[in-house]
């Protein structure tokens, strides 16, 4: 008996190992996760870009193979209170604008990492290196182009490890660099009006091309300003004349002559403006950030039909090489995508800055339609529909008997409140408004700013636009007038009933403005209340509908009755106040000749039938 061997698949070896690695590979691959104020920012694949709101979150879920957490810029700051045990670089989008509070702690982590591009304004220290409960020192730690600003200590290392400590800027701490060890690696930094710059056991040729400007203490024994080549470059007589730093701007002044190209080439040539030796401070160096700061405001005038006079204040950072203007026609921003928007403006050479733009000339305007009133205490809530090419419109009132109408500012919505209005008498007496709805153009522009780098680099250009200005130029248009009347009354929700008001409707739909009870209310004011048949009407309502409501209140069963019983009313208020008398009449004439034809055939037939 010859037994046959059992049968496999075919299955190249080496593609069964390639299959394995690539499953390895995928399950250490690093990522980069960003840490982002709210989740509207996150990464359009999470996949790719793991999306969280905390940084503890952040650190807890990144792995040890060398994840980077990425900070977005955010006009609020981040809580730190974190504690790195693996090999992850932290840093931020935009320096100025990542601002971390509390402390971020780096234990026994052997391999290298990096925490940069990062504003710390809390936290003693903000920074701290140490071992780990092994014992075990970190090491490789690299803080750079980081701005501490803090009422603490900036950085304290408390093992044996070396640190580097490269192109930051501390300014107004207590001690700025607080170490165990002396053999740290501390170039390219500005230390400026802390109390402390760095602990006295720190050895002199740790210290490398450093500015030191009006701290009490600077620390080490160091040879400021020697011809003597032992000096490391150091120097501690000149301003290092930052931009703003009450605004949180410690970008180096045009003027300055100090920290700009006067560091040590180890960190690498400006990332701004590729320049070496590079700057001294927090804007240096190959791994600084490369987005100016924010344009913080700008005012705009029209001097014609075609010219817009800009103001905003220069960023008088030194590398700032321009401005582009970013303007919409009639449309607010961003995105700005105006044809000719942006607009380079160079560095204006004076104030304000002229921008040509186009006219758009005037507009056709219709009468707004669906207008409607919802009346609440001393006020009425007035709203229409949307009128095409409209900018805004214009809402006057006037009292019933009066003859001029007050003005509102233009409404840039379809929905505005009147307000000081007078609620009816104790004896129910109505005080009645006129309301008048006009469509409103007038060519706007809206403009905002941003500085650059460098042109047509998206890199290089501000982050956030300026606060965005409206200007109007050319002559307005106005189109007809609607008009309304109603008058104001409190509301009471049910089942605390008021004596006047639409009561059962409003506990059968369940509030006051449901659109079902303002087509009674206006049906009410248009039909009923002008006539003396109508006003017995509504003078019996009021006094039992209350009766009603409150039942259905006690009952809810009978709310969904009472709906389907108030159709025919709902619709035939909504068609007698929702459309014209032209409409109405030829419903009533199409209605009139089918009742006719209906009439003529009944006659008809029955004359067929008697035959």
């Amino acid at each position: 008996m010859t037994l046959r061997k059992k049968r496999f698949p075919h299955i190249p070896i080496a593609g069964v190992v390639l299959f394995i690695v690539a499953i390895s590979s995928t399950e250490v691959m690093a990522v980069e996760r960003w840490l982002v104020p709210n989740t509207s920012q996150c990464a359009t694949d999470q996949n790719v870009n793991p999306c969280h709101t905390t940084l503890a979150d952040a650190v807890t879920a990144a792995n040890a193979t060398g994840d980077t957490i990425k900070i977005l810029a955010s006009d609020t700051s981040y809580a730190a209170d974190v504690t790195l045990t693996k090999s992850i670089t932290i840093y931020g989008q935009e320096t100025a604008r990542t601002v971390l509070t509390g402390t971020i702690t780096v234990s026994g982590v052997t391999t290298p990492m990096n925490i940069r591009n990062i504003t710390f304004i809390d936290g003693s220290p903000a920074i701290l290196v140490q071992s780990n409960s092994s014992n075990i020192p970190s090491s490789n730690v690299t803080i750079e182009n980081n701005v501490f600003d803090t009422p603490g200590v900036a950085v304290q290392v408390t093992d044996t490890s070396s640190p580097s400590i490269i192109d930051n800027t501390f300014y107004g701490n207590s001690t700025s660099i607080s170490s165990i060890p002396n053999t740290l690696n501390i170039v390219n930094n500005i230390f400026s009006k802390n109390t402390l710059a760095i602990t006295a056991n720190v050895a002199l040729n740790s210290i490398l091309n450093n500015l030191f400007w009006q701290n009490p203490d600077d620390g080490p024994a160091i040879i400021f300003n020697s011809a003597d080549i032992g000096w490391k470059g150091n120097v501690n007589t000149l301003n290092p004349q930052f931009v703003d730093v009450l605004q949180g701007d410690f970008h180096l002044f045009s003027t300055t002559t100090t920290s700009t190209s006067s560091g040590n080439t180890s960190s690498g040539a400006n990332s701004i403006n590729s320049v070496s030796p590079p700057d001294i401070g927090a804007y240096g160096g190959s791994s600084s950030d490369t987005i100016p700061f924010l344009v913080s405001s700008l005012t705009g005038t029209s001097t014609s039909d075609t010219t817009i006079d800009l103001t905003w204040p220069l960023n008088n950072c030194y590398m700032i090489q321009g401005y582009n203007v970013y303007f919409n026609l009639n449309k607010a921003g961003p995105p700005y995508d105006y044809a000719t928007s942006p607009t380079d403006a160079g560095i204006p050479a004076s104030f304000p800055y002229t921008l040509t733009v186009a006219s758009s000339g005037t507009s056709t305007l219709v009468a707004p339609t669906n207008l409607s009133s919802s009346p609440t205490s001393s006020a009425l809530t007035i709203s229409w529909a949307p009128v095409v090419n409209a900018t805004g419109y214009l809402v006057s009132y006037k009292l019933a008997t009066a003859v001029t109408y007050t003005e509102l500012p233009i409404v840039y919505t379809t929905k505005t409140t009147i307000s000081g209005l007078v609620n009816p008498a104790p004896d129910g007496t109505k005080t009645w408004y006129d309301i008048t709805v006009q469509a409103y153009y007038q060519t706007q522009y809206h403009l905002a700013v941003k500085s650059y780098y460098e042109h047509n680099v998206s890199s290089k250009e501000a982050l956030v636009f300026s606060p965005e200005v409206i200007v109007s130029v050319g002559t307005s248009t106005y189109g007809p007038v609607a008009t309304i009347t109603d008058f104001p009354e409190p509301i009471i929700m049910t089942p605390n009933l008021p004596n006047k008001g639409c009561f059962i409707a409003t506990a059968a739909y369940g509030y006051y403005d449901a659109p079902q009870v303002q087509a009674l209310r206006d049906f009410r004011d248009r039909y009923l209340e002008t006539n003396s048949a109508g006003r017995a009407f509504v003078s019996w309502y009021y006094e039992y509908g209350p009766i009603g409501a409150a039942a259905m209140n006690e009952h809810p069963w009978l709310k969904p009755v009472v709906r389907t019983a108030l159709l025919p009313a709902v619709g035939g208020a909504h068609f007698l106040t929702k459309t014209s008398t032209v409409t109405q009449l030829m419903v009533l004439f199409l209605f009139s000749l089918m009742i006719a034809a209906l009439v003529i055939y009944k006659k008809n037939v029955g004359r067929g039938g008697s035959r």
